[in-house]
């Protein structure tokens, strides 16, 4: 059958423009709907189910559409549907639901027709995503950022050396994060403005997990265009070094052992 439908024409240009290779729009409806019905008709009368109707409105400006498509599921869709729900509204907000899954790969709520394609929570962390290599999960339910970035190897090695049996190197790393914060409020740092040079020697490749405090603040002091690895590797030598020998470079040499 062709579904003709009326969704928000910026809603139908993201979705677009995320469909994966060889999928059609067709198929995203299809599938959105066929497990939205599925989901409700499951929880349906439970105490489990604590949705209320999606909100058909919108002030948009809108498109009609008419996309081939299997009947079963649009029925499906259509005799789940709650009171004061419409096809079109109940489509649009699934839609805007799949494009901020597909971006930041987390489910969001969605409750009416009329929200944003992405909102400012699902744009940060498409940003992070997308910047420094950062893969966001969940923990405790806690959102987690892992940072993958090159620090130098011997800089590295004789830093996890440092530490105590109970420190772990990623709570010390936020610490030496959130040090560095501090400083630059107080007008002076740690790491020197000029850690854009090179690393001297080796590099290796580690990951960072911070929760989303210590991630901000990374962020904030990244935010003059500073290379992750360079910075937190003029960190850890700053560590390495006691904190006594002014602000370092990423390619200072190792301090000597006293």
């Amino acid at each position: 059958m062709d579904l003709t439908i009326t969704v928000r024409a910026d809603v139908l240009a993201a979705i677009t423009h995320d469909l994966y290779g060889g999928e059609s729009l067709g198929d995203v409806i299809e599938d959105l709907s066929y497990w939205e019905a599925a989901a409700r008709k499951r929880f349906a009368g439970s105490s489990e189910d604590t949705s209320s109707p999606i909100d058909p409105t919108t002030t948009s400006p809108t498109t009609t559409i008419s996309v081939p498509i299997s009947d079963a599921p649009v029925r499906m869709l259509r005799e789940s549907m709650r009171p004061g729900e419409t096809l079109d509204g109940l489509v649009t907000a699934l839609l805007i639901a799949e494009v901020r899954h597909r971006r930041t790969g987390m489910h969001w709520p969605v409750y009416g027709a009329n929200e944003p394609v992405m909102t400012d929570d699902a744009t940060t962390v498409q940003r992070l995503i997308v910047h420094h290599e950062t893969a966001i999960t969940t923990t405790g339910g806690h959102l987690m950022y892992t940072i993958t970035t090159e620090v130098r190897d011997d800089v590295l090695t004789a830093f996890d050396a440092s530490l105590d049996d109970w420190e772990d190197r990623n709570g010390e790393i936020a610490a030496l994060i959130h040090l560095e914060d501090e400083c630059r409020d107080a007008q002076w740092s740690m790491v020197c403005d000029d850690i854009s040079s090179a690393q001297a020697g080796a590099t290796t490749t580690i990951d960072v997990t911070l929760d989303a405090h210590d991630y901000a603040t990374l962020e904030r002091l990244l935010g003059t265009g500073e290379d992750a690895g360079q910075l937190l590797t003029g960190l850890m030598l700053s560590a390495l070094s006691g904190h006594r020998q002014g602000a370092v470079r990423a390619s200072d040499p190792l301090p000597m052992p006293a």
